[in-house]
């Protein structure tokens, strides 16, 4: 196990930073900021906020985007932070000239997939419409124990079963450090 790695996995889970307020998710923006620290995945995009309770219910405000800038310095990370008045997100990367690219593919699904270190044919059957059906990808990810919420790509009708290989892979280096 890679210490630096082990260190900035320890830093990720102690933040208060990049936290979903979803029962079974609240890990899911630190693993996918720990996938491009460990060099799986190229570029991601993560999101920030925290929950405050209001006379009408919940509601999402965003965290503090110069907060939110300094530990994604404080790991190392590339980034570029776009905020609403609900969100703090940023893409990120160890990479900055992946982002310059990211930035100028508006609308280029297969690139964009690609960037995101999904599989190709997982890209490829996105951008032209040809995914697994919702239903035969909940029972894939089901007969694999591996929750719906942490598949991030669409399954291409062709090669599911190879693409739920990167999941398995990217949820075993997850195990390694603690972040599942």
């Amino acid at each position: 196990m890679d210490v630096t790695l082990q260190q900035k996995a320890e830093h990720l889970k102690k933040s208060l930073l990049f936290v979903r307020h979803e029962e079974g998710v609240t890990l899911s923006e630190k693993q996918d900021i720990f996938l491009v620290l460990a060099g799986i995945k190229p570029v991601s995009f993560v999101c920030s906020h925290q929950i405050i309770e209001t006379t009408d219910g919940r509601t999402a405000r965003r965290d503090n985007p110069t907060a939110v800038a300094k530990f994604l310095d404080s790991l190392g990370l590339f980034y570029q932070i776009e905020t609403d008045e609900h969100f703090t997100c940023a893409h990120i990367s160890l990479d900055d000239k992946l982002l310059e690219l990211m930035s100028s593919l508006h609308g280029d699904h297969l690139q964009i997939g690609l960037l995101y270190g999904y599989p190709k044919t997982a890209a490829e059957a996105f951008a032209t419409k040809k995914t697994l059906s919702e239903e035969k990808t909940a029972k894939l990810l089901e007969r694999a124990h591996i929750p719906r919420s942490f598949s991030q790509f669409m399954f291409s009708k062709d090669y599911y079963m190879e693409e739920l290989e990167t999941l398995k892979h990217w949820r075993l280096v997850l195990a390694q450090y603690q972040l599942v």
